[in-house]
């Protein structure tokens, strides 16, 4: 399996815990991100995040009085710049309601795309955001009959286009091939071309491109990994010019990057389907790859694909969750809770996962202490959990973090849990008695297989507005259908506050 390497930070700076040195740091992280070409705006953004950040360690991770230290470290990832604090202070006591004081979402919105609350164990903890990094637009490279938006449609070209893998002196071409397929309707990096060659130098991003007679881009593929370690990649990004709608461009792309993976060693493809619409379902079942979850509220109302996808009225719409493997995956076991056993296995089966149904414990053995990951996504209105160990404060965490998502208006809010861990059934348990429900499985997807659960913040979800195109499919739109009742329609986390 190709391997991604991590360079060191641009800068590290440890600083002592008192409110006196926390201008000097924040002034340090504007000089080394005004050294990457950020605007005064986002800078006086960033210099006011970064000190709200330091504050909330100084005053709420030591004693007053105590010798305490954190570091402050700034960092470039592909396209993003990152603003990192890590402590060693005090643990947070999850048996009192969330403070006034935690990190406020609304400050984080003006200069953050993501926030990070990450466990690191024995290490202490990190509290993280990024930012784009500052890159030309596509409108740079946009000829005037390009930003008509107005003119008839092109007609249907009649030429096969070529598949090869693509090199960063393509990215403008993806650039402007994404904006002729979907205007401005696409995920953010796409429209840089810098971003989309920093993802490809890193290897964090391997795609194909298709090209026509002319030579022009006119469809692509990519392979997404969420870290160098990652056993699976994220088929995503799949675009195809309107010119060459009906080539099955989809299907020969897809086909042609899931032998890349294979000869990669990597043990499958993940991707999520709209289901506002049967056509990307479709695709992926022809080419084998099996449904593994529904994901409710996903995708805020005003995102959608130009001409394909149209939520209703703004409405959040649903993914459903394939998984395509490529490679033999290692043995595992699989402690599933009890109410969602068959379900469980049926994806399993399906898939042909070499998987070992465990016994369940009435005791099983915890962790020494809890570890667990918080990511959110402002602009999209989602948050998502990671448990990365159960100890036995796992559900009380999990209930804290959740009433402070919902109090600051996540509309939507995902849970990973390890299903390698015999600890997860009953967790899984818990947090179903405070409102979340299944959404699915994700195999191979965080060092193993994950359970994911969904809580939707008193959001009204139409799911008749739901395509579902398979049988399978049906199945498992049943089953989250059934547990999104259970879990009640609407629910409240103030009742299990």
């Amino acid at each position: 399996m190709s391997t991604v390497t991590t360079p060191a930070p641009l800068a590290r700076l440890t600083v002592r815990a008192c409110t006196e040195l926390v201008v000097p740091a924040r002034e340090f992280a504007c000089a080394i991100a005004a050294q990457q070409g950020f605007a005064p705006a986002a800078l006086q953004r960033l210099e006011l995040l970064t000190e709200e950040a330091c504050l909330f360690v100084v005053e709420h991770g030591f004693e007053p009085g105590e010798d305490g230290s954190f570091d402050l470290i700034l960092d470039r990832r592909p396209g993003k710049f990152v603003v990192a604090v890590e402590d060693k202070g005090l643990p947070i006591d999850f048996s009192k309601p969330p403070q006034e004081s935690t990190l406020g979402l609304s400050l984080m919105r003006g200069f953050a795309e993501e926030i990070s609350f990450l466990n690191l164990g024995k290490a202490g903890r990190r509290i993280e955001f990024t930012a784009s990094l500052p890159a030309r637009p596509v409108e740079d490279y946009l000829t005037a009959a390009e930003r008509d938006r107005s003119a008839e449609p092109p007609p249907l070209a009649t030429d096969v286009p070529r598949l090869r893998l693509m090199t960063e002196q393509d990215a403008v071409a993806l650039s402007r091939c994404i904006y002729r397929a979907y205007g401005y309707t696409y995920v953010d990096f796409v429209y840089y071309p810098d971003r989309i060659a920093d993802m490809l130098r890193s290897g964090l991003m391997m795609s194909c491109v298709a090209e026509n007679d002319a030579g022009e881009i006119v469809g692509h593929l990519a392979l997404l990994r969420n870290g160098p370690e990652s056993a699976i990649a994220e088929s995503a990004a799949a675009v195809v010019d309107p010119r060459y709608r009906g080539h099955a461009l989809f299907k020969t792309m897809k086909i042609f990057m899931a032998e890349e993976a294979k000869r990669r060693g990597l043990l499958g493809l993940y991707s999520e389907a709209m289901t506002l619409h049967p056509f990307t379902q479709k695709g992926n079942i022809a080419l084998g790859a099996h449904e593994t979850g529904l994901v409710l509220a996903y995708v805020p109302g005003d995102v959608n694909t130009r001409k394909i996808d149209a939520s209703p009225q703004g409405e959040r719409a649903a993914l459903l969750l394939y998984y395509m493997r490529t490679n033999a995956e290692p043995h595992r076991a699989i402690y599933a809770p009890p109410r969602h056993r068959a379900v469980l296995q049926d994806i399993c089966q399906r898939i042909g996962l070499d998987r070992e149904f465990a016994a369940l414990s009435d005791t099983p053995v915890l962790a020494e202490s809890t570890r667990l990951d918080i990511r959110v996504r402002p602009e999209l209105g989602i948050a998502a959990i990671t448990v990365r160990a159960c100890g036995a404060d796992s559900g009380q965490q999990i209930r804290h973090h959740l009433v402070d998502l919902c109090r600051r208006k996540v509309d939507a809010i995902y849970l990973d849990l390890p299903l390698g861990d015999p600890a997860a059934a009953s967790l899984c348990a818990a947090c179903e008695a405070a409102g979340f429900f299944f959404a699915g499985m994700i195999p191979e997807y965080d060092n193993g297989d994950v359970l994911r659960l969904q809580y939707l913040n008193n959001l009204d979800i139409n799911m008749d507005g739901i395509v579902v195109v398979s049988d399978t499919g049906r199945r498992l739109f049943d089953h989250v259908a059934a547990e999104r009742q259970r879990a009640g329609e609407g629910a409240r986390v103030a009742a299990v506050a």
